[in-house]
């Protein structure tokens, strides 16, 4: 039962990949004869909803990476394995445009990739003259003619790695006056996935991060300065918005893990040439200092920085949970312009727990987030703590906190008849007692 090869069916062989997985000490020849697809495919069904992801709609980001092309191979199977019909998993690609033929010729492989797996794909791209994406299009079918093949990528099958590995023109990187910065380009992505799900009908987001790229996140936030939230490193799932999930299955897996199924699957996939440009600051941790750190100070940094990771999200669960519930007992007024809380009743607490109380309020009311620092949380933190503090402090955004006597108040004063704005008070002009 061992050789999987004599199983008749694809099913039959999952199953007993799985129950050989499962075990907790599994002799180490007995292993070899496991087919790594199946263990792969076996593990990410262990590890995540995969039957209510697709039982909500699942849209997977396929950029023609590795990581993509491996999770949308694995979901795929294991959505036939079960018979279940494909139409609530769909692809979805988006062509920044950045590297002209090579975008193209990368968006031509998903297009192949989706007919391969009988999967949908939704395409979107970049417009550079509006600078704004353009709307998500309808998914192509699965049986649709593949896209032409351009020059140097072979529309045959290939060795796996070898895809992507096109000619220099291809490989061109971005000129400099159309080199966005990565949050730029990330935030365009992340608005074309919200659109297409929104769209179609499907719940939750599919992106291919794995335990490489969260410990590349990771030491970027640390040397950035972060606090314990940043540490924490890129959450399981989060909001994507208006009741979409974004979900990211692979990080638990290496980025070895990934390329040996690949390489078992006889799978090809693209590489991007952007990786590979050190004018991005994520290539220069991952091709510089990672491996240099490796090399001469820790070779399982990686797997120290992932432990750093877990443990830093520990303590911002904790410290969220009880910021919550402070923010709760030191409420004293909110409205849809700001809330007021009892410094007496936070002033028993922690800075950090301060802190997530006064998040807690300003996620409330949707205010932006991207432009508060650790300046400004700590500032707000002790307007709270330390009664010698300025009394009035203005915010990004046009938010104002203003103290008086232990009472604090955030609000954005909404713009007068006049044209002015009024002066900051009680949220909504509620009286709140001293």
């Amino acid at each position: 039962m061992l050789f999987l090869e004599a199983c008749p069916t694809a099913g039959r062989r999952r199953l007993i990949a799985y129950s050989l997985f499962i075990l907790t000490e599994i002799p180490e020849p007995a292993t070899t004869f496991l087919c790594v697809p199946l263990l792969f495919e076996t593990r990410l069904a262990q590890t995540c909803p995969l039957a209510d992801w697709h039982q909500a709609g699942l849209l997977l980001a396929v950029s023609g990476g590795p990581d993509s092309v491996a999770l949308a191979c694995a979901l795929a199977a294991w959505a036939e394995d079960r018979s279940q019909s494909s139409g609530r998993l769909v692809l979805a690609h988006y062509n920044h445009r950045l590297r002209g033929a090579g975008s193209d010729a990368d968006q031509q492989f998903v297009v192949r990739l989706a007919e391969q797996l009988a999967l949908p794909l939704c395409l979107g791209q970049r417009q550079w003259e509006g600078g704004t994406p353009q709307p998500a299009a309808a998914p192509l079918p699965a049986e649709a003619e593949p896209a032409p093949t351009s020059p140097g990528v072979s529309a045959s099958p290939q060795p796996a790695g070898h895809a992507g590995q096109r000619g220099s023109q291809s490989l061109a990187s971005p000129s400099p006056s159309r080199r966005l910065s990565e949050a730029a380009l990330r935030g365009e992505r992340y608005r074309f996935l919200l659109q297409t799900a929104l769209a179609h009908g499907l719940r939750f987001v599919a992106v291919a991060h794995t335990a490489d790229d969260q410990a590349e996140t990771i030491l970027h936030r640390l040397l950035r300065g972060t606090g314990i939230h940043g540490l924490a490193g890129m959450p399981p799932s989060r909001s994507l918005g208006s009741n979409v999930t974004l979900v990211r299955p692979l990080l638990g897996f290496r980025r070895s893990d990934v390329l040996e199924y690949l390489a078992q699957r006889g799978q090809a996939y693209c590489l991007d040439a952007s990786n590979i440009d050190l004018g991005y600051t994520r290539n220069r941790l991952r091709r510089q200092l990672l491996p240099m750190l490796q090399a001469e100070y820790n070779p399982r940094v990686v797997e120290a920085l992932l432990r750093l990771g877990e443990q830093a999200q520990q303590l911002s669960q904790l410290a969220h949970h009880l910021g919550t519930a402070f923010y709760h007992q030191a409420l004293i007024a909110a409205g849809p312009s700001g809330f007021s809380l009892d410094g007496q009743v936070l002033a028993t607490q922690p800075p950090a727990v301060v802190r997530e109380a006064l998040a807690h309020g300003w996620r409330s009311l949707a205010w932006p987030e991207g432009a508060m620092n650790a300046k400004h949380w700590q500032r707000l933190v002790q307007m709270v703590l330390d009664p010698r503090t300025p009394r009035r402090y203005s915010l990004p955004g046009g938010i104002v906190a203003l103290r008086h006597r232990s009472q604090l108040t955030l609000s954005r004063p909404a713009a007068s008849p006049t044209g002015r704005a009024d002066s900051p008070g009680s949220p909504d002009g509620t009286v709140c007692s001293p």
